[in-house]
């Protein structure tokens, strides 16, 4: 898979599900059903838009004046940004899944 490439440039660190997902005073996780089911939404379309990106500026074609793609800034912000989506998308979905078996 061509994503491979890409790899090296995410970044892997973890936080906790609270630290993800604070209300504006900072005290208390998101807990609204609605207002998480959006954001999972929001940034499962953001991901995968993302990945179609990365995906092209890693199989598209090149030439010698662009210069190496590890120091493409598109590329690492994407990167970069991906990461994050993906943690937090993940730690929404866990979230999701210990409210529905607490039920």
């Amino acid at each position: 898979m061509a994503l491979l490439a890409v790899v090296p440039f995410l970044s892997l660190g973890c936080a906790s599900l609270e630290s993800l997902f604070k209300n504006d005073d900072g005290t208390r996780p998101l807990v609204d059903p609605a207002a998480r089911e959006n954001r999972i939404v929001s940034l499962e379309v953001s991901i995968e838009q993302d990945h179609d990106t990365l995906e092209a500026l890693v199989t598209g074609q090149r030439d010698d004046s662009d210069g190496p793609l590890h120091k493409n800034k598109d590329l690492r912000v994407i990167a970069e940004r991906l990461s994050q989506n993906e943690e937090e998308l993940e730690a929404l979905l866990a979230a999701e899944r210990a409210e529905r078996a607490a039920r």
